[in-house]
């Protein structure tokens, strides 16, 4: 496995190479020896019941999370919950159907929802600010916020749903313009995807109605966020990258 810092036209600023059928020491650390832990429970009152929310952003400020299904919890970092916000629907300004990805910049105090044809964006209020498209052949199923200009998000439209058997995208991490939708692959090339897909089929629930499933593996996370560093580890390849600051 090689892990590797990119410089700018992808050339690499460090190499370390790590063998994989090494056999290396092994130690137990505990978490407490590494970091200052805190727990901090979420109040719980009815407008901040939750469901299903897989993820927390946290700033210095505040705790936000998501139903899968719906409303954005905003707490601050005591936990005491603040507002409940709700945009699901079908309008211009709404978000439809579950949040398949969601994001939240502390700095502009804007959060970003991605509801598979569009990023739409809200201020920490819920109200609308502006609506970036997504065209045909694109599926964010990871998106983070990058810095004052950009997301960065992996493309795996192919690998989640494809009725048309079309190709991977071969550079699918992309920065994302905040402002205008505008996307920047980076150099990062997947000649062979390693997919997740097992199994996609048509299931005819009746004589006139069908839906199609897809079986998957669960496997983990290709893009980690610490603040403004990114590491990226696609398992498509054998290596691991550093991004930061544009390299």
């Amino acid at each position: 496995m090689l892990l590797a810092t990119m410089g700018q036209a992808g050339a690499f600023a460090q190499n370390i190479r790590i063998d994989m059928n090494e056999v290396y020491p092994e130690r137990t650390i505990n978490l407490q020896e590494v970091a200052n832990v805190k727990y901090i429970p979420l109040e719980t009152t009815d407008e901040s019941l939750i469901a299903m929310g897989p993820y927390l952003n946290i700033s210095d400020k505040y705790i936000i999370t998501y139903d899968l299904e719906g409303p954005v919890f905003i707490f601050d970092r005591k936990g005491k919950h603040i507002r409940t916000l709700y945009g699901c629907g079908h309008g211009p300004k709404e978000y439809r159907h579950s949040i398949l990805a969601f994001t939240a910049d502390f700095q502009d105090e804007e959060y970003y929802i991605y509801d598979w044809t569009r990023i739409q964006v809200y201020d920490f209020f819920g109200k609308w600010q502006r609506s970036l498209k997504v065209p045909k052949g694109i599926y964010y199923d990871e998106l983070f916020n990058y810095n004052r200009q950009y997301l960065i998000g992996i493309n795996s439209f192919a690998d989640k749903y494809n009725p048309d058997n079309l190709p991977m995208d071969t550079t699918p991490y992309h920065l994302i313009d905040k402002q205008t939708g505008e996307r920047h692959p980076l150099p990062i090339s997947i000649k062979k995807w390693i997919s997740k897909t097992l199994d996609r089929r048509k299931v005819m629930l009746d004589k006139h109605t069908s839906m199609r499933e897809t079986i998957s593996i669960s496997l983990l996370s290709r893009l980690w966020a610490n603040s403004y560093d990114f590491f990226i580890s696609e398992f498509s390849k054998d290596t691991l990258y550093r991004y930061k600051n544009n390299e």
